[in-house]
């Protein structure tokens, strides 16, 4: 703690309230020069142990890491705050899970309405970590006795990078990953380092890149070093050094091969989404495509007769449109499949292309303020003859083996809902949307995945969905009573439960294309949001019958 008289206070309540109380509190306060340490004092509680530092002390953190006594450490700065089941939650999946000696969290930013996840898988995080770190700090929590075994400690010299180089270490030694719950919230100010040394930290940054090169056995040139933080942060690199990028782009697997670190698989795929963003992309998959003596230079497409995409539709931008026709595109890239878009507005606004072939088309006037979808839901899975329906949102981008997972279970077991993605839903800024309208490469949105904005899915936004078409009407469908997407899947669900079916999630995340907010109007808002917590509470009074 350094000057942080303005949220300490908050930051040791959010301490001493946690759930789990079998914990020593150690506060470093760094020099000091206001009232934090006063603030300190007046909390009168045993647990805390409170160290003084004459003169600041770079990293201060060692110096808790040296005196602590627990089994585990968590890492907390002074300016943020714990939720109360932080260190319950924690401790439980350390417990649980002995292979992993660290795990960070999910957090939401301190006066935003939206929740934050950092990638889980250790095999992808090893190799995102070559680019940036993919965690955030003070959500962290370690094993004590291998930060002791394997040395770890905060670097002088990385200085205002030092979390950084301090996490690219730990995977070096040991699995790492982060719990998909929000745990704290995260303050950004002006004070922050990260704020005032942003040009500093990112030269550091770049220096921790290039140590994890030799890790592996790479000491590169200075001119390799600057083609190589080009690629990693998506500068163009000029076509006439195509080739000198190819090669060391080679040299790099092949020292991963005899130092055996990343997963092969998972670095091609980092290799593919940088180069998706390098102007002779094309020309570089071309080349994978004669190395690997691919038999057809076209993706071998999933024959899906059996299934209709549906897709009501109400256009509020011109995005819409763009991300519509994206998610048609890569749908029909990987699928031999059918569509039926049903545009109702009170006037027309999408005109699709002319003998689209496997597309259909129908504009209805609606003048309803408020876009009943699941009246036009029902109204498609009536005008539609295939077995099988997919439910769909412009702009909602799921890979291509969740999809086949939810139709394969839908046609081979009882499940008559099936969700084709379970573990986040993915925002996308315009950058990624762009990208991946340009290339539909599903390595773009993967990359780029730890730097968006996440909800859980316990939310049921309810984006698409797949069912057994006959089966899913013959209990009644849809609730034409919602209005919105909010509570639409949320009561979906519970009917489901009522009538005690079984609902299938395909493992894996969705990903929605960005578009520009459109709000409806607040009485009307209002109104559907009365409207839909009875049909809730309807729902429910139908469950305990």
């Amino acid at each position: 703690m350094y000057n942080a008289e303005k949220y300490v206070r908050d930051c040791i309540r959010s301490i001493l309230g946690q759930t789990f109380s079998d914990f020593e509190f150690i506060i470093i306060n760094d020099a000091s020069t206001d009232s934090s340490p006063e603030i300190i004092k007046s909390f009168k509680d045993k647990r805390i142990r409170l160290l003084n530092n004459r003169e600041r002390c770079y990293p201060t953190r060692n110096k808790g890491l040296r005196v602590a006594r627990g089994k585990y450490i968590c890492i907390m700065d002074a300016d943020d705050i714990s939720l109360p089941h932080r260190f319950e939650r924690q401790v439980l999946f350390m417990e649980q899970h002995p292979q992993y000696g660290l795990a960070g969290s999910g957090y939401r930013v301190l006066g935003k309405e939206r929740d934050l996840y950092r990638e889980s898988d250790y095999q992808k995080i090893k190799v995102q970590l070559m680019r940036n770190n993919c965690f955030i700090h003070p959500s962290v929590i370690i094993r004590h006795d291998l930060l002791k075994k394997h040395k770890l400690r905060y670097i002088r010299k990385y200085y205002y990078s030092s979390d950084y180089d301090f996490l690219a270490r730990a995977a070096r030694y040991f699995p790492i990953t982060n719990i998909p719950e929000v745990l704290m919230h995260y303050r950004v100010h002006e004070g922050q380092v990260t704020i005032q040394y942003r040009k500093r930290q990112a030269e550091l940054a770049d220096e921790i890149s290039i140590d994890q090169l030799r890790y592996i056995g790479i000491n590169p040139t200075k001119e390799e070093t600057g083609m190589h933080l080009n690629l990693l942060k998506g500068n163009p690199i000029e076509y006439s050094r195509k080739l000198k990028l190819y090669k060391w782009i080679n040299r790099i697997r092949e020292a991963n091969l005899k130092a055996c670190f990343y997963d092969k698989n998972e670095l091609e795929a980092f290799f593919e989404a940088l180069m998706i963003m390098q102007p002779f992309c094309k020309d570089y998959f071309q080349k994978l495509k004669v190395k690997e003596r691919t038999k057809t230079t076209e993706t071998i497409r999933e024959d899906l007769a059996d299934v209709t995409f549906v897709i009501p539709l109400r256009i509020t931008s011109d995005q819409v449109i763009e991300n519509l026709n994206t998610t048609i595109d890569f749908i029909r890239n990987n699928f031999n499949t059918s569509f039926y878009l049903l545009e109702a507005d009170v006037a027309q606004r999408y005109f699709p292309a002319e003998n689209q072939k496997g597309v259909r088309y129908e504009f209805i006037r609606d003048d309803n303020p408020v876009f009943p979808r699941t009246k036009w839901i029902n109204r498609l899975l009536n005008s539609v003859e295939t077995p099988y329906v997919a439910v769909w949102e412009p702009g909602s981008i799921v890979m291509p083996d969740q999809i086949k997972n939810a139709i394969k279970n839908l046609k081979y077991s009882d499940t008559i809902l099936s969700i084709p993605y379970s573990e986040r839903i993915y925002k996308c800024d315009p950058l990624s949307s762009g990208m991946f309208g340009k290339y539909m490469k599903p390595e773009v949105l993967k990359l780029m995945a730890p730097a968006m904005p996440v909800e859980s899915n316990l939310k049921n936004k309810g984006q698409v969905f797949l069912v057994n078409r006959k089966r899913y009407l013959a209990t009644r469908g849809e609730n034409e009573k919602l209005y919105g997407e909010e509570m639409e899947n949320v009561v979906r669900l519970k009917m489901m439960d009522v009538l005690n079916m079984t609902v299938y999630h395909s493992a894996g995340p969705l990903f929605c294309l960005w578009y520009p907010d459109s709000r409806i109007h607040k009485n009307n808002q209002i109104d559907s949001e009365i409207l839909n917590r009875k049909e809730l509470l309807n729902t429910c009074k139908h469950a305990k019958v």
